[in-house]
This record gives C-alpha cells, structure tokens and sequence, in this order.
C-alpha cells in the first residue's frame, strides 16, 4: 500500500510565472496587475499528495479539515494544526480527549460518514484511514480527500513519511522533524534491550476469543521492527492474527505475554482479557510465573493501529519500560 506523499505542482508554478509576465507585457494597469497577481498566487498554492487511493489537489495550510482517522488526528494534534472542524463521534484515547468536545463537528462514525455535517462544514481537505476507506469515492465528491493508510510492510517508514507530508502541508515542517527524531531516537533504545528480553507472544482478546499475532501481521511491528524474539508456530504471521487456545499458549510458553484487549478499546462491554487469562493453563507458563503479562495500550495498537506519531512514541516507551525493567 502506497503511503501518502506531497510534490509541488511544477507545472501550475511554470503557468504561474507565464501568467505573471503575461500581467508585465499587457501594460495592465495596477490595480488589474495585482487582481491577476493574486488569482495566480492564490491557485499555485497548492500541493498534490499521492495516497493509496489515488492523487488529490489540497490547498496549502488549509483552514478546514475533517479527520476519519484518528491515526491522521494524533499526529495533526502532535504537529500542532489548529484548523480541525469535523470528526468522528468516537470515545477517543486520553491524548485526544479534546476532540470529543462540542467545539468539533461529529461528521459520523470512524466506518460510515454524515454527509450533510460535512458539507456543512466545506471542508478544504478530508483525511480518511483504514475504516473509512470504502466511503473514499463518496467523500472526494465533497472535497479533496486522502487515503492516509500505512504501507503495513514498512510501518515506521510509512508513519514517517506522514508526519513529514502533514508536517509540509500545514507548515509544520521544523515541528515534523522534531517529532520523527524524538521517535527514531526511542526506538533505538528499545532496540537495544529486546534481544535479550526474552521471546514473546502477543494476543488481542476480544469477545472471549484470543488471537495470535506474530512477524509481518497487522502487529508484527512489535518483532519486524522493535526487534521482540516471538515465540509461536508458523501461521500467525497473517494480518489478523491466527486464532488460538489456551493449551497453544502454554505449548509456545513464552517468557513474556504481550495483550491487546480490544473490547476495552472500543468500549464494548464483555469478558475482560484479564478475567479470560487468569486460568490454570496461562498460569503455568513462564511468563505468568514470571509475573511478565503485560496489557498493552489497545487504544493506540488497535483502534490508532500504532500509525499515529504520539501512539507510536507512547507504544515504544511503555515497550521499553517493559524490557528494561523500569517502573
């Protein structure tokens, strides 16, 4: 999947200057100089961001945004942009609690949009993720829209680039590279204390079912990129995870159990992965005994998909915590 990226219009800038000369050798008089100046000026200012679903045309720094995903959200609020008007009605993690307020327009769910409240808000640009992806055709009738989807084989990368194409549309450019240099520099530290950490396995629990996730899954950063050591079978590197029981866990016995309980992030009631694990077959494996189950943020892992700057930082640092033993 191609990640989202930005390249100035050439040749809007080479009609830009054509019709610049054009104002100088009509003999225009002032104030029709400027008139034109300005028309030029104002339709130059723009870029083209290539994005999974295709190209779109977006304003520079522009002043209404609506924001399905919220990987998309936590970065433009990690970035510092102010010109958010519409998102969607969803119970947001504790670093983007502020977009539950009245202040932003609820422009529908993360899946299925509210078309009139958009156009409402006559948006300059919209931001759509994983979710709200099939709505893609529907949404870029109202206004320029971008697919901002990870390429799933090169996530940080990826996420990167995202921060850097953002960080170039709105202006933010010092504020993008701060925020990748913060990252790259955490995720080298935790690089440092995971080979000898131990091998792992990580869970998402959900609706009383457990499924594995191992290298080059939805999940598999965790291994592929923080360098983790898994410890299961064969067959788990599928991007949803290979489903699996309690006796699979104690035969994989790793020394550290990793948990995502995706019920919590989505606020549905039911069975707590806490309550499901707690079982004499989980409890005699190693990392039970170990006292090392760890229940990861599943708000960031699974409904941000790790994708968003501040998501990725927060999940580097309590992995870090996690294998260096500190508090």
């Amino acid at each position: 999947m191609t990640s989202p990226s930005v390249f100035p219009r050439s040749l809007r800038a080479g009609s830009a200057a054509l019709a610049m000369l054009a104002v100088c050798w009509t003999g225009l008089v002032p104030a029709a100089a400027a008139a034109a100046a300005a028309e030029v000026t104002n339709a130059a200012a723009t870029k083209v961001i290539e994005h999974a679903k295709g190209r779109a045309e977006v304003p520079l720094h522009p002043q209404r945004v609506v924001v399905f995903d919220l990987a998309t959200l936590d970065t433009l609020s990690a970035l510092g942009v102010d010109a958010i008007k519409g998102v969607p009605a969803f119970k947001m993690p504790e670093h983007l609690k502020q977009y539950e307020s009245a202040d932003f327009t609820k422009v529908g769910s993360l899946f299925e949009p509210d078309y009139e409240a958009i156009r409402a808000l006559r948006p300059d640009v919209i931001f759509i993720g994983r979710r709200s992806e099939a709505r893609y055709a529907d949404l870029e009738k109202l206004a320029p829209t971008v697919d901002m989807a990870i390429d799933e084989d090169h996530p940080v990368q990826s996420i990167f680039a995202n921060v850097r194409m953002l960080g170039e549309l709105f202006g933010k450019q010092q504020r993008a590279e701060e925020l990748v240099a913060e990252t790259e520099a955490s995720i080298a530290e935790l690089k440092k204390v995971t080979p000898d950490a131990g091998k792992a396995l990580l869970l998402l629990v959900s609706g009383g079912r457990i499924n594995s996730y191992g290298p080059g899954s939805r999940m598999g950063m965790v291994f592929d990129v923080f360098g983790v050591q898994p410890a299961q079978a064969a067959g788990s590197h599928e991007r949803h995870g290979q489903s699996v029981s309690f006796e699979y866990i104690l035969q994989a016995n790793p020394d550290w159990l990793l948990v995502l309980d995706r019920d919590s992030a989505i606020g549905r009631e039911g069975e707590a992965a806490r309550q499901l694990l707690d079982n004499a077959l989980v409890n005699a494996t190693n990392a039970a005994k170990k006292r090392q189950i760890v229940y990861l943020n599943a708000m960031n892992w699974y409904v941000l998909d790790g994708a968003g700057i501040t998501a990725l930082q927060q999940n580097v640092q309590q992995l870090y915590q996690v294998f260096s033993r500190k508090p």
